[in-house]
């Protein structure tokens, strides 16, 4: 696996072009199960733990349990249910805003951000996210689009390989319901600091047009 030491590597440009072209056409979603199914079926990402610490999910509760605002630790895309999103509308404005920005790999890396996970639910090896779903979507899209290309394979894995996850206790119900929703709103916030208008605009042309985009 490539390290995340190394020079940053560029990514395609193009990309951007391709998921215009699936937005406008209404197959998104289509694209993001193929995606989806392609990383599930790669051999299983340890957590490498150069951002974060790994733990063991017992640690990781005994931490929760002294701070209810939760305990972060190293992570991979192996570990996170693919098929339990935190929302099921897709938002194809902030994947697009990822896929165009992150010109390199470890522009990639630090756009990911840390995940939210519910440990409440969770097992070591399979975990529900309450947040994040764009950048986990955008993740998973470019290595379905570069799985041609070993060099960027390689590095687009020592990303999935090393996401940061805040392990909380969430529930169930109304009351992961209401989580997620305070986080998405928190997420929102952040967004607002980043140059993503234009694509808001385009969201709400789609949306208006008709072409919203669920999973």
């Amino acid at each position: 696996m490539a390290s995340l030491k190394a020079s940053p590597l560029p990514l395609p440009t193009e990309t951007i072009h391709k998921f215009k072209e699936l937005v406008i056409a209404g197959k998104l979603g289509e694209e993001l199960k193929k995606a989806c199914k392609y990383v599930t079926e790669l051999p299983k990402m340890e957590p490498a733990g150069m951002t974060c610490p790994t733990r063991e999910l017992a640690e990781v509760r005994k931490l929760i349990a002294d701070n209810a605002e939760g305990a972060m630790f190293s992570g991979s895309l192996s570990q996170l249910r693919m098929d339990e999103r935190a929302l099921s509308t897709i938002d194809f404005g902030r994947i697009a805003y990822i896929v165009e920005t992150a010109d390199s790999d470890s522009k990639l890396k630090s756009m990911m951000g840390v995940i939210t996970v519910n440990i409440g639910e969770g097992e070591q090896l399979s975990f529900v996210r309450a947040n994040k779903d764009a950048e986990v979507d955008a993740l998973c899209l470019l290595m379905f689009w570069n799985l041609t290309n070993s060099e960027i394979t390689s590095r687009l894995v020592a990303i999935a390989s090393d996401l940061v996850f805040l392990g909380r206790h969430l529930g169930v119900g109304s009351r992961v319901f209401a989580a997620k929703f305070d986080m998405m709103n928190a997420d929102e916030k952040s967004r607002e600091a980043e140059a993503v208008s234009a694509w808001r605009k385009f969201t709400l042309h789609l949306a208006q047009t008709g072409n919203v985009v669920n999973f």
